[in-house]
C-alpha cells in the first residue's frame, strides 16, 4: 500500500511542477466531456443490442417450447406399443 502511495505522491509532485493555464484546463475538460459523451453513446448502443438479443432469445424460447410440444406429441403417438394402443381403444362388451 505504501508503494502505491509513494507512486501517487511522486506522480502528483511531477504534475504540481507543470505550469497550468486556463487553456490547458479547458482543453482537458473538453477531452473529458468528449470521453463521457462517447461512453454514453456506447452505453446506449449496448443497451439497444442487449434489447435485440433479449427479443431474439424470447422468440427462440417460444419456438423451442413449440418444438418440444410437437416432439412430445409425435413420441406419444408413435411410441405406444400395441398393448398400450389396445388399452387406449375402448372395448364394448
Amino acid at each position: 500500500m505504501t508503494d502505491n502511495l509513494n507512486n501517487w505522491n511522486n506522480t502528483q509532485s511531477r504534475y504540481d511542477q507543470l505550469p497550468v493555464d486556463v487553456e490547458t484546463i479547458n482543453y482537458a475538460i473538453k477531452n473529458l466531456n468528449d470521453i463521457v459523451s462517447n461512453l454514453n453513446k456506447a452505453v446506449v448502443n449496448l443497451k439497444a443490442d442487449i434489447n435485440v438479443i433479449v427479443m431474439l432469445l424470447s422468440r427462440m424460447e417460444g419456438l423451442m417450447q413449440e418444438q418440444v410440444q410437437i416432439s412430445r406429441e409425435l413420441i406419444g403417438k408413435s411410441g405406444k406399443s400395441d398393448k398400450e394402443k389396445a388399452v387406449d381403444t375402448p372395448t364394448t362388451d
